[in-house]
């Protein structure tokens, strides 16, 4: 996509969800592009007049997307169509993937689709065109066809629902074209390393073109791609020197050094070179919370010249990079970070058209949107969402090339029970309103949260379109619930997802706050001042609401979705038992209860899949439950 294309891109801001749907086979309602009453019946008992069409010089990637969607359709119908390439002689029951040479994709006009944009097209004659502006395009129409048509669902890499039907017809009428409503999508939600799903939830990034990620991602034309690694780069980029006892080394170069220029310059050209598909070049600050910056006296006089933000040499120096290579490499773009204490804009400065600003605000709040009612924050620190909300209004006055590195987890408790679902629509659905270009999630990939397959799945559809209504998110949630758990158990389940954002309307949080002041811990003194922990506020609602879902009818499958879920419950129990110790000396703790829960929740552990209880800490292979999980690898 070249730079003219992007502009395009950010119109489709005002785009409406298409709701799910399914025809014959469930009562949702049809996308209302099709037009009349008039069906084509693709399938009836056991029998089909259809075909699939590709194009005689259909790329590996076409040939593959062709052999999806007949696999699907065998599994939905029992039928195996046949596939034909676009050289053989036209019949009127014909089911186009991607580009050929038949009247249907002519009368479509095929050409002026975006690169992503996907296109279902029927023209009444009994002929269906699923095309997109490339592979990936035509990818999304292929999974989006299924998901919107014949009620196939996606929820997870290995759990998709796809139903069976004896009579399959669609409109015969059909012209729909949708976009995306950001240029850049990622995650690192449970699940998002699967490349093929991927490309289902429409996920569009590739991360570093050198990573295992990308290696994983089936190539379906498309996706974006950086040169290098995707973010924390300057010390690979400006050959510093990392100590082996640092992994996460914050300190940063002399930006005004000529030499930290020249070799710069020469690796990110190293990179272009050696991925020249790239279309990102990450220039971006080493980790790290503590000012690092270099205060020489050259260092000190770019930040006087642009309001003495620290972003300020950051923007300057990445801007020398891109100006430099802007004619050789057209096509690319230079992204920095506005992030810790890089997170305030500068001002004054000149931002070319080709550097993205990607904003991560690591300490803003996680309970309530930005966009929160309106809301005002009187707390203006260097790490609250008041900060976060004033840098995002002064770099929207500087450049319209804004990524946001957004959050949904709690680093230090990947187990804990994570409220915020209202907050993740709401914050997506801001970003949208707001114009940004892209926007990665960081959560824990590893899908090690009770609810990590739910979340994950509500963020990649709010990625592909943040402009869902609360109903159509609210029915979102339900349809999750009932597949991934049982029709009944999903009742009480959903209950308790919007207890917890009830629970945590007052509360504040970011992704370092502990589970018990997330979910405040309440306690009980009893009338000989002995302490114990009051379970009525959430520990005894989510318990019963837990157990009415374990009574209702569900598969194995779902008995083990179930329990994975329920851990949620217990990390937060165990972890209360253990808070016990230091809320006086007298509770009354019960160790052997304490003991025993902490074992049901390894064995719980052990049996779901769970790999982490923190970003730096795995679960060890033989959790020792005498301690808490902090420290079941004593």
């Amino acid at each position: 996509m070249r730079k003219t294309d992007m502009k395009l891109i950010k119109r489709f801001l005002t785009l409406a969800l298409i709701s799910l749907t399914l025809l014959s086979l469930c009562p949702a309602c049809a996308p209302d592009q099709a037009q009349g009453d008039a069906l084509l019946t693709l399938a009836e008992n056991g029998i089909s007049d259809y075909r699939v069409v590709i194009a005689s010089d259909a790329n590996e990637e076409i040939v593959g997307l062709a052999n999806e969607w007949i696999g699907y359709f065998q599994k939905i119908t029992g039928i195996t169509l046949p596939l034909v390439r676009d050289d053989e002689a036209p019949i009127r029951t014909e089911i186009n993937i991607g580009k050929t040479d038949r009247k249907i994709c002519k009368d479509f006009d095929v050409s002026g689709l975006e690169e992503e944009t996907l296109a279902y097209y029927a023209d009444g004659s009994g002929a269906l065109l699923l095309v997109g502006g490339s592979a990936r395009g035509t990818a999304y129409a292929v999974f989006g066809f299924l998901e919107d048509y014949f009620g196939v669902r996606y929820y997870t890499p290995d759990f998709e629902a796809v139903p069976h039907a004896d009579v399959l017809t669609i409109p015969a009428q059909i012209s729909h074209r949708e976009s995306p409503v950001f240029w850049f999508r990622e995650m690192s939600e449970a699940g998002s390393g699967d490349g093929v799903w991927r490309v289902k939830m429409r996920l569009n990034s590739l991360q570093s073109l050198s990573s295992e990620r990308y290696k994983r991602t089936p190539a379906y034309g498309g996706g974006i791609g950086y040169a290098n690694w995707f973010v924390h780069t300057i010390a690979d980029l400006a050959e510093m020197e990392v100590p082996e006892d640092k992994p996460l080394f914050n300190a940063q170069p002399c930006l005004t050094d000529p030499d930290t220029y020249a070799t710069v310059l020469k690796n990110v050209r190293k990179y272009l070179d050696r991925y020249p598909e790239a279309r990102i070049v990450s220039i971006s600050q080493n980790d790290g919370t503590r000012d690092t910056m270099c205060t020489c006296e050259n260092c000190k006089a770019i930040l006087n010249e642009y309001g003495g933000k620290k972003s300020a040499l950051w923007v300057w120096f990445v801007s020398r990079i891109a100006n430099e290579l802007k004619d050789e490499y057209p096509d690319v773009y230079f992204d920095t970070l506005a992030y810790n204490f890089t997170l305030a804009a500068p001002t004054g400065l000149e931002i070319p058209d080709n550097v993205i600003i990607r904003i991560a605000p690591a300490f803003y709040c996680l309970s309530h949107a930005y966009v929160h009612g309106g809301q005002e924050y009187d707390d203006t620190s260097e790490r609250s969402t008041a900060n976060f909300v004033n840098a995002l209004s002064d770099w929207k006055e500087l450049t319209d090339n804004r990524f946001v590195w957004a959050y949904d987890a709690l680093f230090y408790n990947y187990m804990s029970p994570l409220p915020g679902y209202a907050r993740l629509h709401e914050e997506l659905r801001g970003y949208a309103q707001d114009g940004f270009m892209g926007v990665f999630v960081q959560s824990d990939e590893s899908g090690s949260n009770g609810f990590a397959e739910l979340r994950a799945y509500l963020c990649g559809k709010l990625l592909w379109n943040p402009n869902l209504t609360k109903g159509e998110y609210r029915a979102l949630i339900r349809e999750f619930l009932e597949a991934y758990y049982g029709k009944d158990a999903a009742k009480p389940l959903e209950r308790y997802v919007w207890m917890l954002d009830t629970l945590t309307e007052e509360v504040h949080f970011n992704l370092y706050t502990s589970e018990l002041y997330v979910i405040p811990l309440k306690t009980v003194t009893d009338e000989d001042g002995v302490v114990g922990i009051d379970y009525e506020p959430f520990l005894n609602p989510a318990k019963a609401l837990f157990d009415e879902a374990a009574a209702c009818e569900m598969t194995e499958e779902q008995a083990l979705h179930l329990r994975k879920a329920r851990t949620q419950i217990k990390y937060y129990e165990v972890q209360a038992l253990y808070q016990l110790n230091y809320l006086g000396e007298h509770t009354n703790l019960d160790a052997n209860y304490r003991r025993a829960l902490n074992e049901e929740l390894i064995a719980d552990v052990k049996a779901t899949g769970v790999k982490r209880v923190s970003e730096g800490l795995a679960v060890p292979d033989e959790p020792n439950p005498q301690y808490g999980p902090h420290y079941w690898n004593r």
